[in-house]
């Protein structure tokens, strides 16, 4: 009977944890976080709304400077300063948009 070597435990591998995927931002993202940046005027609030941080905004405004999402972002804040400035504007606004969806709606 020839001698067999008994088989050796096997002890499992250590894994490194794998980190979280990162967000990333895309069309969606950016709508939602431009629709609630001229709502709120919040920059903090409308990356949280989008699922991203307010670096990560500024971060992407910065690398995108002086082109469409950086000129939005601009017109978003000046829509929320005219909203604050005339106190029937948002009702106006938000009864133009209902309009405007009502009209689509139709077609």
């Amino acid at each position: 009977m020839p001698d067999t070597i008994p088989p050796q435990p096997t002890t499992p591998r250590p894994t490194t944890p794998r980190p979280a995927p990162r967000a990333r931002w895309t069309v969606s993202t950016i709508r939602i976080f431009l629709a609630t940046l001229s709502e709120t005027g919040n920059v903090t609030h409308a990356a949280a709304m989008a699922g991203m941080s307010r670096t990560g905004a500024q971060k992407l405004r910065q690398r995108l400077a002086g082109q469409p999402f950086d000129e939005a972002w601009d017109r978003a804040i000046a829509h929320y300063n005219r909203m604050i400035g005339d106190p029937y504007f948002a009702a106006a606004e938000q009864q133009a948009r209902r309009a405007q969806a009502v009209q689509a709606a139709q077609q």
